[in-house]
């Protein structure tokens, strides 16, 4: 038996809709690629802060120094900080041995 041309047309019809449920499903896929880049760039611009001011992480050496006493802006700071990065740019530590180090 052979194939009417009705069968045809009606195959023909099928492979069209699918093919636009295809790309109307990728079209969707490119739209969520595009919502999740905003995501992350609103995430981005709100990381930065209200001034665009760069959020930044200090990261302190794991020594200390034998540090007897810190003074800063002439004053005298007790407890100490045992090494530079601990303590407030300007401020000076006294060695035990007599030497400064100057934290700027």
């Amino acid at each position: 038996m052979r194939p009417s041309i009705f069968n045809y047309f009606d195959c023909t019809l099928w492979l069209s809709t699918q093919k636009q449920e295809t790309k109307g499903t990728i079209m969707a896929a490119d739209a969520n690629k595009v919502q999740v880049v905003i995501f992350f760039l609103y995430a981005s611009i709100f990381l930065l802060g209200m001034n665009g001011e760069v959020i930044g992480v200090k990261a302190c050496p794991l020594y200390c120094l034998d540090v007897e006493y810190m003074t800063c802006n002439g004053t005298t700071v007790d407890p100490p900080r045992c090494n530079c990065c601990l303590a407030p740019k300007g401020c000076i530590l006294h060695l035990s041995d007599g030497n400064s180090v100057h934290c700027g």
